[in-house]
This record gives C-alpha cells, sequence and structure tokens, in this order.
C-alpha cells in the first residue's frame, strides 16, 4: 500500500522546472530588447509619472483651497487642473487613443 505513494512521490513532476528550462533556453531571445525600445519605455514610464504627479498635486491643491474655505468655497481654478491633469493622465495610460473623459470629470471645473 505504502509502495505506489513513495513512488508517486518520487516521481512527481515539478510545475515549474518546465519554465525554468524555458527560460534558460531563451534566455538571449528574452533580453534582446532593442536600446530605442528600452528607452522609449523608459520615457513612457517617467511621463507616466510625472502627469500622476501632477494629478495629484491638483487634487491636494484642491483639498487645501476647499479645506481653506471650510466647504463653502468651490476653488473652480484648482478643480479646471484637476480636469487636465485627469486628462492627461488618462492619455498617457492609453497613448495613441483617445481616450473617453467620464462626464462627470468633464463637467469637474464647471460648476
Amino acid at each position: 500500500m505504502m509502495l505506489p505513494i513513495f513512488l508517486m512521490l518520487l516521481f512527481q513532476r515539478d510545475p515549474v522546472r518546465p519554465m525554468d528550462e524555458f527560460l534558460k533556453a531563451n534566455a538571449a531571445a528574452i533580453r534582446t530588447i532593442s536600446e530605442p525600445q528600452r528607452r522609449a519605455e523608459e520615457l513612457q514610464r517617467q511621463l507616466l509619472y510625472e502627469r500622476f504627479q501632477k494629478l495629484l498635486d491638483a487634487l491636494e491643491s484642491f483639498a487645501n483651497a476647499h479645506n481653506k474655505g471650510r466647504g463653502q468655497v468651490w476653488p473652480n481654478r484648482e478643480a479646471e487642473a484637476i480636469r487636465k491633469a485627469y486628462r492627461d493622465f488618462v492619455r498617457s495610460l492609453f497613448p495613441g487613443t483617445k481616450a473617453a473623459i467620464p462626464p462627470e470629470v468633464k463637467d469637474l471645473g464647471r460648476r
């Protein structure tokens, strides 16, 4: 009874091993990303980071101005800055396409 269990444990197949073998065999093909392609990807990441940071700064500025007025004042200039920063951020997420901006964001600064 124990012999089949021991044999199954002895001859079990590792699910990770075939992938490791594939990566070792094709390491050169996987790592060969051209330098211009690598630079383009890095520039894309940097642009995304900058636009996200601009969106965070706009949100912080809006929150500070709104809290300064104790919730009674709608800071229109800051709301417009959020709308623009959000639009730029969404466009950097999907480069080459016209990403649809939700209507509530389109009308954010136009209260």
